[in-house]
């Protein structure tokens, strides 16, 4: 029969060999995380300045300018005032008379 001594004020450790991997798995998280970041900032602010830097070097020739009157035909000038809050005319309604007209019972 074989007695294993354990030391009085040890610390047992246990599982010692599974704690560096978990670390090391979150920092190359974080690594990954940060330079994949790091990177799609860097591509899209090349791309939001790629046309301002491209047109710095070569500027282009302004476009002409259109006439409007090539886009939007030439009306006449119409002046006519439209009161707008003027109520309308009070008409009598006008009566109907019985045998004029058809409509009526058969």
């Amino acid at each position: 029969m074989s007695v294993t001594k354990v030391g009085v004020g040890r610390v047992v450790r246990r599982d010692l060999g599974r704690e560096k991997p978990r670390r090391r798995r979150l920092g190359l998280l974080l690594l990954l995380s940060l330079v994949a970041g790091g990177t799609a900032g860097i591509i899209a602010f090349t791309f939001i300045w790629l046309p301002t830097l491209f047109g710095l070097f070569h500027p282009n020739a302004t476009p002409p300018e259109i006439a409007a009157n090539m886009v939007f035909p030439v009306n006449s000038v119409i002046h006519k005032t439209v009161i707008v809050y003027d109520p309308p005319v009070y008409q009598v309604p006008t009566r109907h008379r019985e045998g004029a007209g058809g409509g009526g019972d058969d």
